[in-house]
């Protein structure tokens, strides 16, 4: 089902879930097994069939992580996909993906919303697609307008650090100082920090915290316990990173970020759905510009930012003001 170096590149970085309280990991070793894999899910199915009161708790928790490791997995797949420069291990986990769409007691449906979510966070294929458009729109709009511009305002050295309430774990993060303009602006902010937020349903992380916000001691999950605390000691903070710096990275991972969209839009295919390209581009656009779109056009960023600010109310300024 999946290699064995996806225990070491992705299993200390999938979070615990509700099967944590019972020593089980996010992403089972045993589920390399593709037979495994399927005997998990057809178990998990027909339990849903039964009285739940026929079942203990630990029961009930690990047959629901159990389904849970196969909706990281299955996404794992379509982010190894899109990373490795393997051609032959592509063509496996793509492969492997197809072959799970058309297995008859599996199917891709149950996996586009997984139902594996909760505290209104939802999980599954159309999650990797919203989170992955959503980046690739914002990073390819800054791409395009400072490109041939080296020194151009959004990468403007600033020395100062915005601020806003936050509940995504922003203070996680050691910023980086000085940072460029457009690492203020609040619609930058808003979509890293919605794009690292770990918890129990997401997997995005794994893909996007190399590029925005990586941890100096590698891939770690929040919910995994070091000597009797948490693992986001000061040293197990993300390092916030300037993917700007590096054109040559920014334009491979939006090469990446497209293979996975083109990977998502097989999966929906092969589960008999289709994406609406035009809505989910759309609903990506308005969560970034949500004081609308129309006002970025034909105005400078900075200067829709600051409009942004002042419709919105207390907040500290996130556009370089030049005073730096």
């Amino acid at each position: 089902m999946f290699p064995a170096y996806f225990s070491n590149t992705y299993m200390s970085f999938v979070p615990q879930t509700s099967g944590g309280a019972y020593g089980l990991e996010g992403l089972l070793e045993s589920l390399a097994d593709i037979s495994t894999w399927i005997h998990y899910y057809v178990r998990y199915n027909r339990f849903w069939g039964q009285n739940e009161r026929d079942f203990t708790d630990k029961e009930y928790n690990t047959l629901w992580l159990d389904v849970k490791s196969c909706s990281d997995i299955l996404r794992l797949l379509v982010i190894d996909a899109a990373t490795t420069s393997d051609e032959s291990q592509r063509k496996e986990r793509i492969s492997t993906l197809l072959l799970l769409a058309n297995h008859p007691d599996v199917g891709l449906e149950g996996f586009l919303h997984d139902g594996m979510s909760c505290c209104n966070l939802s999980s599954g294929f159309s999650t990797l697609l919203e989170k992955t458009v959503m980046v690739f729109i914002f990073l390819n709009l800054l791409l395009a307008l400072e490109e041939a511009n080296e020194h151009g305002k959004l990468l403007r050295p600033c020395h100062d650090l915005a601020q806003y309430n936050s509940y995504r774990g922003s203070y996680l993060i050691v910023p980086l100082l000085p940072r460029p303009a457009y690492m203020n602006m609040r619609s930058y902010l808003w979509m890293r920090d919605e794009v690292l937020h770990e918890h129990g349903h997401a997997i995005e992380h794994v893909f996007f915290n190399p590029l925005f916000a990586p941890r100096p001691s590698g891939r770690c999950s929040r919910h995994l316990i070091f000597e009797g605390e948490p693992a986001y000691k000061s040293d197990e903070k993300k390092l916030e990173r300037d993917i700007m710096a590096d054109r040559q990275s920014l334009h491979e991972a939006l090469k990446q970020m497209w293979k996975i969209l083109i990977f998502c839009d097989m999966a929906f295919r092969e589960a008999g759905r289709h994406i609406n390209w035009e809505k989910v581009t759309l609903d990506a656009t308005r969560d970034l510009f949500p004081a609308g779109v129309d006002k970025l056009v034909g105005k400078a960023w900075d200067c829709y930012e600051a409009d942004r600010e002042e419709e919105e109310g207390s907040y500290a300024s996130y556009v370089d003001t030049g005073k730096n």
